[in-house]
Formats: structure tokens, C-alpha cells, sequence
């Protein structure tokens, strides 16, 4: 799954799973409950000026399994 958002994910370049787990994924944050849903503030990395060209939307999830939507804050 990780290996196919590289591929997809054109801005970012080469970059091993290892440093996209790194850099994206394993981040410093906050998350808490509201009545509207989750709000999950990630701390703000240099390079998080690639996620502008990201070809997929991370500000709002909501998957059937869901109870709440997720607002993401990155």
C-alpha cells in the first residue's frame, strides 16, 4: 500500500518506504473528539509543502466503518 502511494503520489519523488514512513506517517500530533467529528492536528514538517500536490484529499476522511469523520489538520 505504501509502495503504491509513492508511485501515485508524483511530487514526492524517490523515496524509500522507509522515509515515507518516516516523514509522513509517524508524526508528532493531536487528536481529539468534538461533537463535529475527530480533529487530528499534526505537527507541520518543512517538506509538508508536497502535500499541496498530493493527488488524493487528507483534510476530511470518512470510511463506512467510521462512526465520526476525521478532519485532518496538517
Amino acid at each position: 500500500m505504501i509502495n503504491t502511494a509513492i508511485e501515485q503520489w508524483g511530487a514526492i519523488g524517490k523515496v524509500s518506504v522507509t522515509g515515507f514512513r518516516g516523514s509522513f506517517l509517524q508524526r508528532e500530533g493531536k487528536l481529539q473528539l468534538t461533537d463535529s467529528g475527530w480533529n487530528l492536528k499534526v505537527d507541520r514538517k518543512s517538506y509538508d509543502l508536497l502535500l499541496d500536490r498530493l493527488p488524493w484529499m487528507i483534510s476530511m476522511i470518512k470510511l463506512k466503518w467510521m462512526d465520526k469523520v476525521l478532519y485532518v489538520d496538517w
